[in-house]
C-alpha cells in the first residue's frame, strides 16, 4: 500500500537541549533506515492515512455500515446487536474501537475508561510560508527536512517540517496538568497564551513558532493498564490496536503496532482457519502479538521519564551519554539502541506468524 503524495520521508531526527538548542544526538534516517531495514521511515498524518485505508478496504469488499450504534454484543454466539432491532451474525468479531475501547469493557464484564495520564497533549500548525528565512532560530527549520525534540523538565515539544503540496511544521509536545482534571478525548481550540506560558524559559524557537501558527489544539493524554488477555475464550471475539494496547505516544509505535496487529491476524486466519478450532486461532494471534505490544508499552512509559527530566543528575546523565557515547545495547534512549531498535523496526509480522501457525500443523482440529 502507498500513499502517494500523502507521506513525508524526514532526513533525520536531532534530540535538543530545552534552553540552550544544543543537539545533543542526531539520528540520520536517510538512507540509515532503508539500508538497515529494507524500507524508508516515513511520517504521514491520520486523516489521509484514514482516507487510504478506506479506499483499500472499499477495493478488497468491505462493507462500511454508517449510522450503526452498537447496542450490545453477545460474543458467544458472534452476534453484534445494532439499533433499530438490526442484528449482525459473524464467525468473529474484532474490536477494533480505540484506546476508549467500549469493546474491551464488553471483554472485561466492567468499565475500563483510560486514565489521565498528566499531560495535554497539543499541536499547533505553522505553514512554511510564514517563516523569516532572516530569524535566526526559525530560518533554518524553513530548510529543515526532519524531526527536533526539544527535552525539558516535565515535558517536551517535538517540531516536524512536512514537505508536499502544503508544507508546514507540526509542533507538538505536552502541558502538564492535574490528573484530576477532566478527561477531553476530542481536540479542542487552545490559546496560545497556554502553550508560550508553559514554554516560557525554553529556547525561542518553539514560542516563535507558537506566535506564528495559524491553529492551535490540545487534548488529554490518556494510558490505559497492561491488558493480558484481548481474547475471549470462545475464540469468536478478539481486541486489536489501541483497544487492546494503548501506548504513551513517546515511542511513536501506537499506529505501528495496530498495522502489525492486522498483518498477524490475517496471516494466522488464512493459515489455521479450517484447520483449527477458533479458540485456538485466537489463542495463537494472542501468544504472537502480546508479549511485544506489552514489552513496547513498558518502553514508552519509560521514555517519558528519560525525556522529561528535571534539571539534575538524571538530565545531565542523559545529555552526557547522548553527546559523547555511541549507541549500543542499554543505551539511554532505546530507539537508538541497535539491537532494541533492530528488534522494533525489522519486525516481519507475516513471517513471525507464520513460524507458529507451522508449530501448530500437527496439533489439527476442525472448527465446528
Amino acid at each position: 500500500m502507498r500513499l502517494p503524495g500523502m507521506e513525508f520521508q524526514p532526513q533525520h531526527i536531532s534530540l535538543l537541549a530545552y534552553n540552550t538548542g544544543t543537539v545533543l544526538k542526531r539520528m540520520d534516517l536517510i538512507p540509515d533506515m532503508e539500508h538497515r531495514y529494507g524500507l524508508p521511515y516515513l511520517s504521514v498524518q491520520r486523516a489521509p492515512l484514514h482516507q487510504c485505508l478506506l479506499k483499500y478496504a472499499v477495493a478488497t469488499g468491505a462493507i462500511i455500515k454508517l449510522d450503526s450504534h452498537v447496542q450490545s454484543i453477545d460474543i458467544e454466539s458472534g452476534t453484534v446487536h445494532l439499533t433499530g432491532k438490526v442484528a449482525i451474525q459473524a464467525d468473529i468479531i474484532i474490536g477494533a474501537d480505540g484506546e476508549n475501547s467500549w469493546c474491551r469493557s464488553m471483554l472485561l464484564g466492567r468499565s475500563d475508561p483510560p486514565l489521565h495520564f498528566g499531560h495535554q497533549i497539543f499541536s499547533c500548525h505553522i505553514p512554511i510560508s510564514k517563516i523569516d528565512e532572516e530569524d535566526p532560530e526559525l530560518g533554518p527549520l524553513r530548510m529543515d527536512h526532519g524531526t527536533s525534540w526539544w527535552m525539558g523538565p516535565g515535558t517536551m515539544a517535538i517540531a516536524t517540517t512536512t514537505r508536499g503540496e502544503h508544507s508546514y511544521i507540526n509542533l507538538m509536545g505536552g502541558l502538564i496538568e492535574s490528573e484530576t482534571t477532566e478527561i477531553r478525548g476530542r481536540p479542542i481550540e487552545l490559546p496560545k497564551e497556554c502553550v508560550k506560558g508553559s514554554f516560557e524559559h525554553w529556547h525561542p524557537t518553539i514560542n516563535k513558532l507558537v506566535d506564528i501558527s495559524t491553529s492551535c489544539q490540545a487534548w488529554t493524554s490518556t494510558v490505559t493498564p497492561p491488558l493480558r488477555e484481548w481474547t475471549h475464550p470462545c475464540g469468536r471475539f478478539t481486541l486489536l490496536g489501541d483497544a487492546a494496547h494503548a501506548m504513551t505516544p513517546y515511542l511513536a509505535q501506537g499506529a505501528a503496532q495496530c498495522f502489525e496487529d492486522a498483518v498477524v491476524l490475517g496471516t494466522i486466519l488464512s493459515r489455521m482457519a479450517g484447520h483449527h478450532s477458533l479458540p485456538d486461532v485466537m489463542r495463537v494471534y494472542q501468544s504472537v502479538r502480546e508479549p511485544r505490544c506489552r514489552q513496547l508499552k513498558q518502553v514508552s512509559l519509560k521514555l517519558r521519564d528519560i525525556y522529561c527530566a528535571v534539571d539534575g543528575d538524571a538530565q545531565r546523565n542523559r545529555d552526557y551519554e547522548l553527546q559523547q557515547c555511541t549507541p549500543k545495547p542499554g543505551f539511554v534512549i532505546p530507539w537508538l539502541d541497535p539491537v532494541f531498535q533492530a528488534w522494533m523496526y525489522d519486525y516481519d509480522g507475516e513471517k513471525e506468524a507464520q513460524l507458529v501457525c507451522d508449530r501448530q500443523s500437527q496439533d489439527v482440529v476442525v472448527i465446528q
